[in-house]
């Protein structure tokens, strides 16, 4: 994706052997879906006006199949990553609105997955810098529970997914607050953590990545033993 964001037609020569890239990018790579009132919205309208023309719309209606879908498949990953389902763990959800810097969570991927998540009969917390549970309650929902903050959420927690891309998260000091989780896997549904902190103390896995990186619990205990267990097919980076 970085050799895609490169392309002239997406970003423009700047100063030196630079590149000025649009906000647009921020899209183009592996994620969790897209949410808001505006995209969802066209996508379903563009699809009913192409059919009252008499054409069907293939590509827009696998592009919103896909995106509907892409909540339960992230959840996927995560499970496999723990090499068990998610019912009876304490999954942290990490941004409910559906992009940084809004309250908004309408048609918001965080929030899908957080209700897929309880569906599936895991225990969830969520934590989002500016939608808590009177933003929920005003929009008529009673959960997620909310954490007041970011170490409360993943206190506990035997896996965290971070659904929006909030630059408090970009800036958190994963290394030591993954230490009071009940088992650091950290699914990185935006790819906003530093390549620096990666593996770092906890594993961590990330949409659009083939192999989690990280010590799977090395000298701790876990109340669920399997989760102590690493999948041999991932590599494990000890730093």
């Amino acid at each position: 994706m970085r050799g895609v964001h490169l392309d002239r037609r997406f970003s423009v020569s700047a100063a030196g052997a630079q590149r000025a890239a649009p906000a647009l990018l921020a899209y183009l790579r592996a994620g969790v879906g897209y949410g808001g009132s505006c995209f969802p919205k066209d996508v379903r309208a563009l699809e009913t006006f192409e059919r009252s023309l008499g054409l069907e719309p293939h590509l827009l209606a696998a592009v919103r199949a896909i995106n509907e879908a892409r909540a339960g498949e992230v959840i996927d990953l995560m499970e496999r990553t723990l090499r068990r389902s998610s019912a009876g763990l304490r999954i942290a959800v990490l941004g409910l609105a559906f992009k940084p810097d809004t309250d908004d969570i309408r048609e918001s991927p965080g929030l899908r997955m957080a209700q897929e998540l309880a569906r599936r009969g895991a225990d969830v917390i969520a934590h989002d810098p500016m939608v808590t549970a009177a933003v929920l309650g005003r929009s008529g929902l009673a959960s997620p529970a909310c954490a007041e903050s970011l170490a409360d959420a993943l206190a506990g927690a035997h896996a965290a997914i971070i659904a929006t891309s909030w630059p408090q998260y970009k800036a958190a000091d994963w290394p030591n607050l993954t230490k009071r989780m009940q088992h650091p896997l950290v699914l990185d549904g935006r790819q906003v953590i530093e390549p620096a902190q990666r593996g770092r103390n906890f594993v961590y896995a990330a949409t659009g990545t083939s192999a989690a990186i990280g010590p799977f619990m090395e000298g701790k205990q876990s109340r669920d033993a399997e989760l102590t267990q690493p999948d041999p097919q991932l590599r494990s980076l000890r730093k």
